[in-house]
């Protein structure tokens, strides 16, 4: 489907739609650290400090209710570079991820399953994880599938990917059901409008949403402006597009997409970055020696996009929000992001609000 200009104008001018600012919380906390989850059922948020390589457990009211160190040689313990943590919210405890191992924690943080996988393709990523671990789980909840190197925002190796497997896939799943590693998602970029890596400097970053609940995964590329809906159960089929007209967007179609997640059931939320001119980023600088375009939230923008209405609507980004920083989706419509330290400020604490979409 497609948000045409016109269906755009015409609906939004009576559709009212806003992000408003439903719930802040404080952590204190002399050393900074990133949330990488949140569950859904007991209202806890699961982080990560890579100073102190320790993981921290966070109610919903901000407090740190536990501490948890694992990284060694023990028996419930890891020693390799951590890539991606996340709740079980279906088996309970933690999920931790490295570019050839998952392990499974139980709420003691004792190790409950420990996989081994060797990918053709691995991510390294040292100071400690940074994204939420991609998994899902088909009719048997004790054996996870999860994406072994496939993490928003992170650059995949096509070119050489098509050389040594030459079947235009993407995404290298893990089964756990019987420790195979298997090739998921034929794409056809032409799908993906803007797609041109030879015009633009970007290089497969995809941006994706994977919706265990639904089992479906909504995906799009930095410089593209489509979206591809996938079903996990029908073996990665292609469902449906959704498509955005460029003159529906503040930066035309030339910027870029950082996040994009769903809302109230089919609709979506989409975060572009506009950035700027080498020209206006030299008056910036001139004017501001330690001015940084990604940390300006001024070029950032969200879009409201609902199917179902045939809408797309501009939203502003929140002032004194981190762009650059965590964005974890809650419940549907709310989602949690950082606040901006305080210029000059010793910090020893890390300020966050949650944000709804109303309507």
């Amino acid at each position: 489907m497609f948000f045409s200009c016109q269906a755009k104008d015409r609906e939004s001018a009576s559709l009212d739609i806003d992000l408003v600012k439903v719930d802040s919380f404080v952590v204190k906390r002399d050393t900074r650290f990133r949330i990488l989850d949140h569950h859904s059922k007991n209202g806890n948020y699961l982080g990560y400090d890579p100073i102190t390589k320790s993981f921290i457990l966070i109610d919903a009211q901000g407090e740190i209710i536990r501490e948890v160190l694992r990284i060694g040689e023990g028996p419930n313990e890891y020693n390799s570079n951590l890539s991606s943590a996340a709740f079980n919210e279906d088996g309970g405890g933690v999920f931790l991820q490295s570019s050839n191992e998952l392990i499974w924690y139980d709420q003691n943080w004792e190790i409950k399953k420990r996989w081994k996988y060797g990918p053709n393709f691995g991510l390294t990523v040292y100071g400690g994880p940074r994204y939420r671990t991609p998994y899902y789980f088909g009719e048997d909840t004790s054996r996870p599938f999860v994406f072994t190197s496939f993490f928003p925002n992170t650059k995949i190796p096509f070119n050489e990917i098509q050389t040594k497997l030459g079947n235009g896939h993407i995404v290298e799943l893990f089964d756990s059901s019987n420790d195979t590693l298997i090739w998921k998602l034929p794409i056809d970029f032409s799908l993906y409008s803007e797609y041109n890596p030879k015009d633009k400097e970007f290089d497969l970053a995809p941006i994706y949403y994977l919706d265990t609940e639904n089992k479906l995964l909504l995906l799009s590329f930095d410089n593209s402006i489509a979206i591809g809906v996938y079903d996990l159960n029908a073996d990665f089929n292609f469902t449906r597009q959704i498509n955005l007209e460029k003159s529906n967007l503040m930066d035309n179609g030339k910027g870029k997409t950082v996040k994009l997640f769903p809302v109230y059931n089919r609709d979506l939320m989409i975060l572009r970055y506009s950035g700027m001119s080498e020209l206006e980023l030299a008056t910036k600088k001139e004017a501001n020696s330690t001015y940084s375009p990604i940390q300006d939230s001024k070029l950032y923008r969200f879009y409201y996009a609902s199917e179902d209405k045939n809408v797309l609507k501009e939203l502003p980004f929140p002032e004194g929000i981190e762009p650059n920083s965590e964005l974890i989706i809650l419940a549907s419509g709310k989602f949690l992001m950082r606040d901006k330290d305080e210029e000059g400020a010793e910090m020893n604490y890390s300020s966050y609000s949650i944000y709804e979409l109303r309507m």
